[in-house]
């Protein structure tokens, strides 16, 4: 229940924003991933902005790989993350709450 802070790299994606639970490339998911996992409504900062979104969660299929390549195409090292690690990193798209 205890809020917590994490920094991550994002693309704009439509309306929304692009994240991934990359743990940089490691073999579990990153504990911030759990969380939202849990709970899907989050915090977001942008800058001076600060808005609540709802998280989307896609583990596989072709909507994951095709946000996951243009995270890549934006972070080349997202490419070597996944080669890193047999599981597959979840990719998450935040959608703004009004």
């Amino acid at each position: 229940g205890k809020e917590r802070t994490a920094p991550l790299v994002y693309i704009e994606e439509g309306e929304g924003w692009v994240i991934a639970a990359s743990a940089a490339g490691a073999d579990k998911h990153p504990a911030w991933f759990l969380n939202l996992r849990d709970a899907p409504r989050v915090t977001v900062q942008i800058g001076a902005e600060v808005f609540q979104a709802d998280c989307i969660i896609h583990a596989e299929g072709d909507r994951r790989d095709e946000l996951y390549a243009q995270l890549s195409e934006k972070g080349p090292f997202f490419t070597g993350y996944q080669e890193k690690t047999s599981r597959v990193i979840p990719i998450i798209e935040l959608r703004r709450v009004d």
